[in-house]
């Protein structure tokens, strides 16, 4: 959603500024959504593998 609105930004915004950061912050955004739940999963797992 943030990317749709980081895009929206590039195409409104003409100074390209505000769109960009807006673009770039939305793909950090996203990345850590995605990756965060990955770590703790893998985390967990490894603990969980440690004890049994």
């Amino acid at each position: 959603m943030a990317i749709v609105f980081g895009l929206i930004g590039i195409i409104v915004d003409d100074s390209k500024g505000l769109g960009a950061g807006g673009l770039i912050l939305g793909i950090i955004t996203l990345i850590l959504w995605v990756l965060f739940p990955i770590i703790l999963l893998t985390l967990l797992a490894g603990l969980l593998g440690g004890l049994f």
